[in-house]
């Protein structure tokens, strides 16, 4: 992510010293020419800089809550780890809300439009759980602060022993159930970004789709 921040910087200042030396020379013909456009460089440098120059989020804010799948209580004490920065971490309340406040700093960007999403996953522990993860989603470049508030089921229950390609894919399946039986978490982004497993990706994808109601399907003989 350096990397890119840090080449997009390098092309807005060269940007910048191309433009500035195309006007020189092209005011070169005559001395008046020349100490007229000085100022109107400096002045559309400083323009171009301050532009380029503003706040990017590298971990977006979240305040989530972790709550028990089967009662729907709130769950207290889950520690919540981001897997990409492991000191990046919180611990659910007693009302099982938890607050990370984020990560960001100030530097060179080009405004550009989104190009790509950046997925972050969270693992969440507690003693009397099976571990879990979660997912937040931001479009990058991330040039303002987007808040997300997720929903972290946790299942007291221990859990079959998932593939090493698929690390949480037993806690995902009971997820994928558990959703489908409540509405309000269908929004929410799933966590399958750390499935390297394309068959078993395959599997939580079609169980993720919306099953026929037997009701709605099964109609009143006469």
């Amino acid at each position: 992510m350096l990397g890119r921040k840090t080449a997009a910087a390098g092309f807005g200042v060269s940007l910048g010293s191309s433009f500035a030396a195309g006007f020189l020379l092209y005011g070169s013909g005559t001395k008046p020419q020349r100490m007229l456009s000085r100022p109107i460089i400096l002045a559309t440098l400083v323009i171009a800089l301050a532009g380029c120059y503003s706040q990017q989020w590298d971990v977006q804010p979240v305040e989530g809550v972790t709550l028990d799948a089967n009662t729907g209580r709130a769950v207290q004490g889950a520690k919540i780890t981001n897997l990409e920065t492991p000191g990046l971490t919180a611990v659910s309340d007693h009302d099982g809300r938890f607050v990370i406040s984020g990560q960001s700093h100030w530097g060179m960007s080009m405004n550009l439009p989104a190009s790509y999403l950046d997925r972050q996953s969270w693992v969440v522990t507690h003693p009397d759980y099976a571990d879990a993860i979660a997912e937040t989603h931001t479009l990058m470049p991330a040039s303002r602060r987007f808040l997300t508030e997720p929903v972290i089921p946790l299942f007291a229950s221990e859990l079959p022993p998932s593939p090493e390609k698929c690390p949480y894919f037993s806690y995902l399946l009971r997820l994928a159930t558990w959703r489908g039986n409540h509405e309000a978490a269908t929004d929410q982004p799933y966590p399958m970004s750390t499935c390297r497993d394309s068959e078993l990706t395959d599997k939580l994808t079609d169980q993720l789709r919306p099953k026929p109601n037997s009701r709605s399907s099964s109609a009143p003989r006469d």
